[in-house]
Parts: structure tokens; sequence; C-alpha cells
């Protein structure tokens, strides 16, 4: 009976010693694996890091390989917008330097219904064109347009075709642009047309006001049109809101055009 009782007590006083030792070891083995995972953890970030460089290396070398790509484009091309410009000023200018208004006779044409005479300036015969409310919706100006041109100008054959009574589109525009910078305003659009059998020149072009310059508040027609060998322009002016309407009655005086009378205006109301 003694024996089993001190059998007992051994093993019970050498599992209470070994439970400390089980303990330690089992909190070794835990720190041994965190310190594993850690240190997998810490390769795997240095990897990583070093492909992104490796790869972030490849796209600025691209980048720089663009750019550099791009440079040169823009370099050639300006060597060749250089060398096109060096030839065409070696080239004889058919544009017009001087293109001046000068007393001439005025169109003749029936008067539109809303349009009414209003006081010449100079040269140019001038409307007001009013809504049944009696609102000006905006102005109307005809007037000759006397080209002084050289004696031995000499056209090419495609410069002609972009003429109209032998002045060229680009002199007809530069009118336009030097009454628009008076104006504040700048050039939209420009293209030639037919317009009762004959073909009119039309530059469009809009301005702002004083508080707003850049937003376009006032728009402006300029139709230009050959009649008996004479050029003259026929500019209607007046609120964006009124563009479509004005320009309708504007191509529809154009398409009545008849001879121009000598040196005073004879019109018509449309019944």
């Amino acid at each position: 009976m003694l024996r089993k009782i001190v059998l007992s007590l051994l093993m019970l006083f050498s599992v209470a010693a070994t439970l400390p030792l089980t303990a330690l070891v089992v909190d070794w083995t835990a720190d041994a694996a965190a310190s594993q995972e850690r240190e997998g953890k810490r390769r795997a970030s240095r990897s990583y890091r070093k492909k992104r460089r490796a790869w972030w290396r490849r796209r600025q070398a691209l980048l720089r390989k663009r750019r550099a790509a791009l440079l040169a484009r823009k370099r050639r091309l300006a060597r060749l917008r250089a060398a096109q410009l060096a030839r065409a000023r070696k080239l004889p200018q058919p544009v017009v330097a001087n293109v001046a208004l000068t007393t001439l006779p005025t169109l003749d044409f029936p008067l539109p219904v809303r349009w009414t005479s209003a006081p010449a300036a100079g040269n140019q015969t001038r409307y007001v064109v009013r809504a049944p409310s009696g609102t000006v919706m905006g102005t109307v100006a005809v007037s000759p347009v006397q080209p002084r041109l050289p004696a031995d100008l000499a056209l090419s054959f495609s410069v002609r075709r972009k003429t109209l009574g032998n002045v060229p589109f680009a002199a007809l525009r530069r009118l336009v642009i030097e009454r628009m910078i008076e104006e504040g305003g700048w050039v939209v659009n420009d293209w030639e047309q037919e317009i009762g059998g004959r073909r009119v020149y039309v530059v469009l072009a809009q301005s702002g006001n004083g508080s707003s310059p850049a937003v376009a508040k006032q728009f402006w027609n300029f139709y230009f049109v050959e009649v008996n060998g004479r050029l003259y322009s026929l500019t209607v002016n007046g609120p964006v809101e009124f563009a479509g309407p004005l320009a309708f009655e504007a191509e529809q005086a154009l398409a009545s055009l008849r001879a121009p009378a000598p040196r005073t205006l004879t019109a018509r109301t449309l019944e």
C-alpha cells in the first residue's frame, strides 16, 4: 500500500515538473513559426519592391523614348513648315494688299417687308430690320467693294478658282478680319455658295460685349457678290438669337438681285 502511494506521488511530481517545460516548448515553437512567417513576408515584400522598381525603370525608359520620338517629329514638322513658308515667300503673291471701298452704284433688289431705310454712312446703304412688335432685330449694310488691282496681276488657275470679281477670297476674308478686330470679334467660318444663280462668298463672324468679350452676343454675316462685273458686300448684324431669320431674309434679297442702279437705290416692298 505504501509502495502504491509513493509511486503515485512520484508520477504526480514528474507531471507537475514537466508542465512548465511543455509550455516553454510550445511557446518556442509558436515564436519560431511566427518568425519564419515574418521572414517569408519580408522576403516576399523585398522581391515585390525589386520587381516594382524594375517595372518602373522600364516604364520610365519607354516614356523617355516616346517623348524623344515626339520631339523629333515636332522638329521635323517645324523644319518642313519653315521650308514650305520659305518656298511660298519666293512665289509671286496673288493676294491684293490693298482693297478699298469707293463710291459705286448700289444694288437693286426688292426690299423685304421688315427692312426700313436708315441714314447712309459714307458709301453704305443702310437698313434697319424690325420685328412686328417694333423691336429692332438688326441692321443691314450694302456697300460696293472696289479693289485696286495692279495692271500686271497674274493669277494662277488654282487661285482663280477661289476668286470673286478677280479678287481672291483671302483678300475679302482679310477685310472681314480687319472689321472684326475693330468690333472686338472673331471670324467663325467662310465658304462659297450659289444664291439666285450667282456665286456668293460668305463669311460668318461673331462678337461679344464689354462685360463678356469672349461670349458671342452679336452675329455678323458678310455676303460678297459680283453683279455686272462689280463687287458688292451685304453685311447683316444683330443679336445672335435673330441670326437665323435675318440670314434667311438677306439670302432672299440676294436671290432677287437685278442690275445695279446708277448711284441710287431703287427698292420695292414685297407684298
